[in-house]
């Protein structure tokens, strides 16, 4: 049998059952392993098929009746409409869900939103119906197998095609990262890829080893990364591969710009290592090929890729603290200075905030080191939470100072936007609670801010007037916000010639 054969009787099955596409539809809804997936429809917009799905318990539910009609509020409940176009919902009047092959051996379902002939009683369209499907039914396993088979033929030659770019030469091992990204991501047609690797602890992943693609206007771009880096956070948790449709998203705090995404984890010795994040702007989940060659590249990456996998944690580790996963000092001077410098050349605000932990010194005495290390732990977490719910026009970085200190860097942030963020810590470390060790601890932090160009004319003098305002902050009391200057207007430039001619009483900092 020609593979026209069979597309050719279920087009003429479509053609019956929807003689007029503009007032109705029809699709069949195959089930394999990754899921649901529309194979073929008339009526329904391209948008709509790609995204039409079907749940398994509402699929087990059809098999087991061989037919259901769904009427008013039923239709709503229904895991096959949540996806539709506006235009293909109000086709809809009555949606009868007709199982396709034996319980035994099932095959999908057939929906259609109308049943002829027309003036027919309803046992008559019934149960013509689904003769007409079980008519089909054995030139759909033909086709289906064979589709299969080509499948699995274009899902080798991908494979091979991956191992081609892994075989090159790359100058360093981030280099062969990038350029296996940039190969994976149009072959499961995602808009963007992005790898991630976690801290030692296997907890707070950084910011992304490698990426590949997204938008290219410089706010969409970083809100971009903002959400790959919330959705890694999240894949610390998860030990398989995981797609997150458009409904799911706004849990996580992602309400726009992207539709679905595939979290695809790093195993390695049976540790989760990393994990590599493809997203798609379009609400339009990954075919079952797609997510097969996306969770083989993955085990390529962690399995056969080692030595890259470990040069990437070296070199991700030397720019980490390793307590709390956070930038250590020396990738914030690093970052800071190129983020100054940038500022200064394109005259683009830049603002810092100095964080000191208050009264750790005595937390520490009092409850031990462990709890002074859980408290720092969790109140860099806190940190990111609430530093990654920004509009940042580019990424914010958060890095350990030093002890007890955290330093906060936001490139194109005005006084009065940095003052906002700096006060949501603030409030989010006072109501945060820590556990360890039986006792429940709390944490404040006292904050200072400093902004260029107006609280400052040069980097050191920047960080300078940051510490000054951090000073204030512990002499008027602790656990507050105060800025180096006024936050709608340039302040003049103080040059102290160090950072400890502003700390008077060293007391306050324990």
């Amino acid at each position: 049998m020609s593979q026209a054969q069979p597309e050719q009787a279920i087009e003429l099955l479509l053609r019956r059952f929807v003689p007029k596409p503009e007032r109705a539809f029809a699709a069949l809804i195959e089930r394999g392993s990754a899921g649901t997936t529309c194979a073929f429809s008339r009526g329904l917009s391209e948008e709509s098929a790609q995204s039409l799905l079907l749940s398994e318990a509402e699929h087990a539910i059809v098999q087991q009746a061989r037919m259901l009609t769904l009427e008013g509020a039923s239709i709503d409940d229904s895991s096959l409409v949540a996806g539709l176009t506006q235009a293909d919902r109000a086709k809809i009047r009555t949606l009868h869900l007709i199982a396709v092959g034996e319980p035994s051996q099932p095959i999908g379902v057939f929906a259609t939103t109308a049943l002829y002939p027309t003036g027919a009683s309803a046992g008559r369209q019934a149960s013509l119906a689904k003769r007409l499907v079980a008519g089909v039914t054995a030139r759909l396993r033909g086709e289906r197998a064979l589709r299969e088979r080509e499948a699995e033929l274009r899902l080798t030659s991908e494979m091979l095609d991956l191992r081609a770019v892994a075989d090159q030469r790359y100058g360093n091992p981030v280099g062969l990262i990038e350029a296996f990204l940039a190969a994976l991501a149009p072959k499961v047609a995602a808009d963007a890829a992005a790898l991630f690797l976690f801290a030692r602890d296997g907890s707070t992943p950084g910011p992304a080893v490698a990426r590949f693609g997204g938008p290219e206007v410089p706010g969409v771009s970083a809100r971009w990364k903002q959400y790959e880096e919330t959705l890694a956070r999240f894949a610390v948790a998860v030990d398989r591969p995981r797609a997150i449709d458009a409904k799911e998203l706004p849990r996580y705090g992602i309400e726009s710009l992207m539709g679905s995404v595939l979290l695809l984890p790093l195993r390695r010795d049976d540790q989760v290592i990393g994990v590599t994040v493809l997203s798609r702007g379009k609400p339009i989940p990954l075919t079952p090929m797609e997510q097969s060659l996306a969770t083989w590249a993955a085990e390529f990456l962690a399995h056969a890729i080692p030595r890259v996998l470990s040069q990437a944690v070296f070199e991700r580790q030397a720019r980490q603290d390793g307590l709390t996963g956070l930038a250590n000092r020396r990738e914030w001077d690093r970052c800071y200075s190129a983020a100054f410098d940038e500022a200064f050349r394109t005259g683009a605000p830049v603002s810092i905030l100095l964080c000191d932990l208050d009264r750790f010194k005595v937390l520490n005495d009092t409850f031990g080191h462990r709890a002074g290390d859980e408290t720092l732990r969790i109140v860099a977490r806190t940190f990111q939470d609430q530093v990654f719910r920004t509009r940042a026009s580019d990424p914010a970085l958060i890095a350990r100072y030093g002890g007890e200190e955290l330093a906060v860097l936001l490139p194109g942030f005005e006084a009065a936007g940095a003052f906002r963020i700096a006060e949501a810590i603030r409030q989010a470390v006072q109501e945060t609670v820590v556990s360890t060790d039986g006792n429940e601890l709390r944490a404040t932090v006292s904050i200072g801010l400093a902004t260029f160009p107006a609280h400052a004319d040069s980097a050191e003098v920047l960080v300078a007037r940051a510490d000054m305002a951090l000073y204030e902050a512990k002499m008027t009391g602790r656990n507050r916000v105060c800025s180096a200057g006024p936050l709608d207007r340039p302040a003049p430039a103080e040059r102290p010639s160090s950072r400890r001619t502003v700390r008077h009483d060293p007391s306050l900092f324990k």
